[in-house]
C-alpha cells in the first residue's frame, strides 16, 4: 500500500493512499448582480480529491477525502487490484429519505472501492462504519497499522 504525506488539520500526516478521482462539488461563488451588487451563488465545480486512510496511533483510525492541493508527496497507485474508471455515480442511501448522488470521474483506486459504489458517498456524508468494514475486509493489514 502506498504511503503519502498529506496536510491534514494544519499538520503533516502520513496516510495510506486508496484512490484518486475528480468529483463534482457545489461551492459558493461571488457573482456580480444587478446594479453592481455581488451575491453568493451555489455553482458546481469539478475538484480533484484523494481518498486516504489515516491510521492514527492515539486516535480512532479514519478515512478522509483530501483535496489534491493538500498532498505533499504523491505516488502512483499500481497493482493487480487497482482499477481505472472514466465515470460513475456514487449514491448515498444510508439515511432515508435523504438521497444524494456524487458524480465521480477519472477514478484510479482499489477495486473494492469501485465495486461498493456507495463508498465515497458514505465518507462524504460522514458514515464511516460500512466503508471501514469493507476496507478491513479487503486490506486486513491496515487494521494493525499505526502512524504518529
Amino acid at each position: 500500500m502506498k504511503k503519502i504525506i498529506i496536510k491534514y488539520n494544519n499538520r503533516e500526516v502520513i496516510a495510506v493512499l486508496l484512490a484518486r478521482f475528480d468529483m463534482m462539488d457545489n461551492e459558493f461563488v461571488s457573482v456580480k448582480g444587478l446594479f453592481g451588487r455581488t451575491k453568493e451563488v451555489l455553482m458546481p465545480m469539478n475538484r480533484q480529491y484523494c481518498l486516504v486512510f489515516i491510521p492514527w496511533k492515539d486516535k480512532e483510525k479514519e478515512l478522509a477525502l483530501i483535496s489534491v492541493c493538500d498532498i505533499i508527496t504523491m505516488d502512483k497507485l499500481i497493482g493487480n487490484d487497482i482499477v481505472s474508471v472514466e465515470k460513475y455515480i456514487s449514491p448515498f442511501e444510508q439515511e432515508n429519505p435523504y438521497h444524494k448522488e456524487y458524480q465521480i470521474s477519472n477514478f484510479i483506486g482499489y477495486n473494492f472501492i469501485y465495486e461498493y459504489k456507495n463508498f465515497i458517498a458514505d465518507i462524504r456524508n460522514h458514515c464511516f462504519d460500512k466503508p471501514l468494514e469493507i476496507l478491513y475486509y479487503y486490506k486486513p493489514e491496515l487494521l494493525h497499522q499505526q502512524f504518529e
